[in-house]
């Protein structure tokens, strides 16, 4: 398209978008990994965020490890559900190189120990053994 966009357009691009988003429901695979996730909560588990600088540099977000304490699936600004985990019991697990991702994650006052990680900022995620 070259050239300013008329009005008619916009409107009818709004509306198409508003539809596509209206339309939106998670794949099949999404409801698979989520309850497999549910399916982990009370256990530890050891994450590796993503960020994008991982891809050039040998270094992100250091991995920590924590206890799944329950997944939460909050709206987002445009209505489709973020699956956010509820992390407690967080140990960063410094590298040589890198930074503390879970500086960023969103804390509660209710519950000051408890990151909200959201599960698309995540590389990975497994669950660990319990000591015995």
């Amino acid at each position: 398209m070259e050239g300013p966009v008329s009005d008619d357009d916009l409107e009818r691009m709004s509306r198409e978008t508003k539809a596509r988003i209206a339309a939106w429901a998670p794949s099949a695979d999404a409801w698979v990994i989520l309850d497999a996730t549910e399916g982990a909560v009370g256990r530890r588990v050891e994450i590796q965020a993503w960020d994008p600088i991982m891809i050039w540099l040998d270094e992100g977000p250091f991995p920590f490890r924590g206890r799944l304490v329950g997944v939460e699936r909050p709206a987002d600004a445009l209505g489709r559900p973020v699956l956010t985990l509820l992390i407690d019991e967080v140990k960063v697990l410094k590298t040589e190189m890198g930074y503390d991702g879970t500086t960023s994650y969103v804390r509660r006052p209710e519950q000051p120990s408890v990151v909200h990680v959201p599960l698309a900022e995540l590389f990975s995620i497994r669950t660990l053994r319990e000591k015995r």
